[in-house]
């Protein structure tokens, strides 16, 4: 067939509930008992020629858009019907998202009026780059008994394509045009449904998990934002059961199908699968003070209270500390210094509670040491203390007054006793100690003092 030079294409990128399947190389006969279903929705639709006016429009995408209805007409307005370039046509359909399937059926449904333009002889062809055709299917004298009557025709197909091409070399009678209603292109399912779909929120969006699929080669994830659909594709490609949608971070209501795909095609839609997401708080700050922890987020837009939750082990458990927090702040008071701390947030709004926020860590400074005890011993002074719980290292301090001002006598001791040789005789010195990690300093410690004899050194 020549090509009519006037081509005219018509990109019809058609919305539909219906599942878009994606075939990336051939596959084998589909399974028996497979439903065969009208691939061609979301695709390409171009003719050799079509009429489009600002009075009429029958243009090739009218061919699979699901009503018949509508029809392709391939005469442009204005233009002569007997012209021997009208007198056949071909009707083209490319899946959309580089899908390929394997059509084993194909249907025709006749246009409202004019039989005479019914098809009457054409080929069904296939191909994957749009340029080589492939020859599926032929017929001759066919007719159509009545207006917006279906004929389906059986093809012996084995080969997934992404072009089919309906190429029509003679309608009902020469030199009134050619048109059609609609061409559907049928192909069945490779794989079982998946099942088991199954949605809950996470601290990074929303977690999928389903079974499993027979025959599933990949797995393709949809969402909506209503129950029911109609649903977009989130995910082309996934290859085990499971996944994490990331994009709904900042929350709502979704809802989830999954659909699996094998060597054939895809398979029908799994159950469908909802969630609440609730914005997660972000930005959690803890700052440690002696025996306090003072926490801030970001606040979220809508969120009616914050739930702050601690725990001393990044695992868990995690124990509510508040409830109903009005603002993005909170201080944790009466704990004990020297230890870690791990503190969760979760916000609420509409009713519902967001998943916990990332653990955020924060060390308190270690409790003031205890049990400040000075002795002298064999030309020395000898310092002993109470070990404070969760302290790095401790420092001395030495004044000759007990309101000081005290010097370090020795920093980073990592022992809980310390000699000191330089003292004088006959003078009473008086001595702090305090502890040191991570979080800070402790409190220094009562001071205690003792008197240094006279001729002590000697």
């Amino acid at each position: 067939m020549k090509t009519n030079p006037l081509t005219f294409l018509t990109w019809a990128w058609l919305s539909s509930t219906a599942c878009v399947p994606m075939i990336l190389a051939d596959g084998p006969s589909p399974q028996p008992g497979a439903p065969a279903l009208n691939r061609a929705r979301g695709g390409i639709a171009s003719a050799s020629s079509e009429l489009s006016s600002s009075r009429r429009s029958e243009v090739g995408a009218s061919a699979f858009d699901g009503s018949s209805d509508t029809k392709w007409f391939n005469v442009p307005d204005g233009r002569d019907r007997a012209t021997p370039v009208y007198q056949t046509a071909w009707l083209q359909y490319q899946f959309g998202h580089g899908e390929r399937w394997v059509v084993t059926e194909y249907r025709i449904t006749s246009a409202n009026d004019a039989p005479v333009r019914d098809p009457m002889d054409w080929e069904l062809q296939g191909s994957n780059d749009g340029l080589a055709w492939v020859v599926l299917d032929t017929r001759s004298n066919q007719k159509f008994e009545r207006r917006r009557t279906a004929k389906t025709y059986t093809v012996a197909n084995t080969v997934a394509y992404a072009y089919y091409r309906l190429n029509i070399t003679a309608s009902g009678r020469r030199g009134d045009g050619i048109q059609l209603a609609e061409l559907e292109l049928m192909a069945a399912s490779g794989a079982s449904v998946p099942t088991g779909l199954t949605a809950k929120a996470v601290q990074s969006g929303a977690a999928l998990s389903w079974e499993a699929a027979l025959g599933a080669t990949y797995y393709r994830v949809r969402r909506a934002t209503t129950p029911g659909g109609p649903y977009g594709e989130i995910a082309a490609r996934v290859e085990r059961p499971g996944y994490t949608d990331t994009s709904v971070k900042g929350g709502g209501s979704f809802h989830y199908v999954v659909e699996a795909v094998g060597n054939a095609g895809v398979s029908l839609p799994s159950n469908e699968a909802s969630v609440v997401v609730v914005e997660v708080p972000a930005g959690v700050t803890a700052t440690p003070g002696r025996d306090q922890v003072s926490l801030r987020w970001n606040p979220i837009e809508g969120a009616a209270t914050y739930s702050l939750r601690r725990a001393t082990d990044e695992a868990g458990p995690y124990a509510l500390v508040s409830a109903n927090i009005l603002k993005p702040v909170c201080t944790d008071t009466a704990l004990a210094g020297g230890l870690a701390y791990y503190y969760t947030v979760t916000a609420t709004k509409g009713g519902h509670e967001s998943v916990d926020s990332p653990p955020v860590k924060v060390i308190l400074p270690p409790a003031t040491p205890g049990n400040l005890t000075l002795s002298l011993e064999k030309k020395r002074l000898v310092a002993s203390w109470a070990a404070s719980p969760g302290a790095a290292s401790y420092a001395l301090k030495r004044a000759t007054s007990d309101e000081g001002p005290y010097r370090v006598v020795a920093s980073g001791i990592t022992e809980t006793t310390l000699t000191d040789t330089d003292l004088s005789s006959g003078r009473t010195y008086f001595y702090v100690v305090s502890a040191t990690n991570a979080g800070g300093d402790s409190l220094a410690s009562e001071p205690a003092s003792i008197r240094v004899p006279g001729l002590f050194q000697r």
